[in-house]
């Protein structure tokens, strides 16, 4: 896959992470949007994209005008973590749940 459309691809599930209708009216990143990149990174590590590759689609645009530096380290810690299968999804969604204190 070309590298431009390698970038639309990863921008647009980027921004339908953040636009989600399911989200809170606060701003942030929520649980359902950690689960939607950690699945993303799976389908783009299956398709041959190194780590890096996914990673540089982190930076620039919306996305890093829409989170806090430290909701950027968390979303590049999962994805590497998912990426290397060091956390599977459901394990990431688990820990973010519980680290809300939702159920």
């Amino acid at each position: 896959m070309p590298r431009i459309r390698y970038r639309y691809v990863l921008a647009g599930c980027a921004v339908w992470a953040l636009a989600c209708p399911t989200l809170a009216a606060t701003a942030g990143l929520s649980c359902e949007q950690l689960f939607a990149a950690a699945e993303s990174v799976v389908q783009f590590r299956d398709q041959g994209y190194s780590l890096q590759q996914i990673l540089d689609g982190l930076k620039g645009g919306d996305l890093e005008a829409k989170l806090s530096d430290d909701e950027i380290r968390v979303l590049r810690k999962t994805m590497t973590a998912v990426y290397l299968s060091n956390a599977s999804i459901d394990e990431v969604t688990l820990a973010c749940r519980q680290a809300r204190g939702d159920k």
